[in-house]
């Protein structure tokens, strides 16, 4: 396999100086030690050795590994001892995928509460397989399995899950005889589902009266019993998801994909497509997609989150009105109006194309405003307060009648200016008779810890299941005919072109 023309270890090369000053002490001594090998891999910091041919003398220096299990250059013959080691533990008998995969409100605990709830993960997911099989209206069998637990999904967020192979059988209680599954069925899903829900829940519950569980920031509210047990009553009522099914490729296929996680990090360098100082791109697979090709590029633009993030510090609230987005059917405009959605605020969408609404529903606005209502100049110095904070891309005519709606003491964040440099029809009156704050977002010279703040952010406050709609893949060679549709304003969301397509 050639060799990725962008790695892991360049991103932590460029960025890993900054990122490790923004966060410093926030992370631990195995963290600072995975980079640095990682960063050092394959180059002359680790030393190496020098090949000579003898007849013509042309020499190749090779440099050392770091052999870190965490490093997606190394541990490649490690994996495959592991992969080969459980391959001869399998017995010949059909084998099943189980996967036990968390709802997110308990990822959200698990985020701050590692060790305690992955470690109730393993166990729950276990007691859940060995109790349902032991069962005579079941299986009626002792069972045994490997698990290996996965924090992350193919998009790279928080997604805590535990893959499980199973053989299809186990031995009777007495120990004397194999007991065989109907072909092609393990046990079902839903009593797992529900069982695996009972147990965790009681489990999760035990940990928190025995002082076992911490909470910060956004559920420190949670250190409450009382609030804990309501947090957690909705989740009771819940279809909690578990998979079970035969692997399409036998049970070496599953541990082959396994064994790439039990000793790399979540990423390999061959899914990394390109980097720049705002986004690193990706390619992650879209497990919803059943059929075809389900490969497809992640990059998250920072622009519209730090919009977000400059509101709230001026105390945007979700009670206080709509939030206006102008261009919101534009790349930054499509970004900004799922993540203020996924918040809970009341989204207006500004747009000149009516065919766009559905598209912008979509996204979870709740008000579509058209571009005409706010494309004309006027003299009043102001108009009726409407907006409790706009993020605009347009700036031109609209941003100047924009100004003069804001309800009193909110803020406009400024972010591009299709509709041109000047802001048309603009007075001082909103600045000083309602106290509007104008904000400049500025994405190319954002400081590195601000840019970490939003890429927090990102991964928890843009809903992945909008970036669908909102993400349009294309090739060098569609360029032309883009440009053309772009001028046309027959373009909605983000073009993502391919350059390796």
């Amino acid at each position: 396999m050639p060799r990725p023309r962008l790695e892991v270890a360049d991103i932590f090369r460029a960025h890993g100086p900054a990122y490790r000053r923004a966060n410093d002490g926030h992370l631990n001594l195995p963290q600072l030690k995975v980079m640095s090998a990682i960063e050092n891999c394959r180059t002359a910091a680790l030393g190496g050795h020098v090949s000579a041919c003898t007849k013509c003398g042309h020499q190749h220096v090779a440099y050392n590994s770091c052999r870190n299990r965490h490093c997606p250059k190394c541990q490649g013959a490690a994996a495959r001892d592991w992969m080969q080691a459980r391959i001869e533990d399998l017995l010949p008998v059909e084998y099943f995928h189980v996967v036990f995969t968390l709802p997110a409100q308990i990822a959200d605990i698990a985020y701050q509460n590692k060790a305690a709830v992955y470690g109730l993960l393993f166990k729950m997911s276990s007691e859940t397989l060995m109790t349902i099989a032991s069962d005579p209206k079941h299986l009626g069998a002792k069972i045994g399995m490997t698990s290996v637990l996965h924090t992350w999904g193919s998009a790279m967020t928080h997604h805590p899950h535990v893959h499980v192979i199973v053989p299809g059988g186990g031995l009777s209680p007495d120990g004397t005889r194999w007991i065989d599954c109907r072909p092609g069925f393990f046990l079902p899903v839903r009593v797992l589902s529900r069982l695996f829900r009972c147990l965790f829940l009681e489990g999760l519950t035990r940990l928190h009266r025995a002082g076992k569980l911490r909470f910060f920031g956004d559920l420190a509210g949670l250190a409450d019993l009382a609030s804990f047990a309501a947090y957690l009553a909705p989740l009771r009522k819940t279809e909690w998801v578990v998979y079970a099914k035969p692997p399409f490729g036998g049970p070496e296929a599953v541990l082959a994909y396994l064994s790439r996680y039990t000793h790399r990090v979540a990423i390999s360098n061959h899914r990394l497509v390109n980097t720049n100082g705002d986004t690193v791109a990706f390619r992650w697979k879209d497990y919803r997609i059943k059929r075809g090709d389900r490969m497809k590029v992640m990059r998250l633009p920072i622009t519209a989150m730090l919009a977000v993030l400059a509101l709230e510090r001026q105390g945007l609230a979700k009670n206080n009105g709509p939030v206006l987005v102008t261009g919101a059917a534009g790349g930054v405009g499509s970004v900004a109006t799922a993540i203020l959605a996924n918040l809970g605020y009341e989204v207006a969408a500004v747009t000149g194309r009516p065919e766009t609404a559905d598209y912008l529903k979509e996204l979870g606005a709740t008000q579509i405003v058209p571009r005409e209502d706010l494309a004309e100049v006027t003299r009043k110095p102001l108009e009726a307060e409407v907006w409790a904070s706009c993020i605009d891309a347009v700036a031109g005519a609209m941003l100047g009648r924009v100004l003069k709606q804001m309800k009193y003491g909110t803020s406009v964040a400024a972010i591009g200016l299709a509709g041109g440099a000047a802001i048309e029809g603009a007075l001082i009156t909103p600045f000083i008779l309602r106290g509007v704050n104008l904000l400049g977002i500025d994405s190319v010279l954002q400081p590195y810890v601000s840019r970490v703040e939003a890429w927090e952010r990102i991964a928890t406050d843009l809903p992945m299941d909008k970036l669908d709609a909102m993400v349009h893949p294309a090739m060098l060679s569609d360029l032309p005919a883009l440009g053309r549709d772009i001028l046309k304003g027959q373009v909605k969301g983000r073009v993502l072109v391919d350059i390796n397509a």
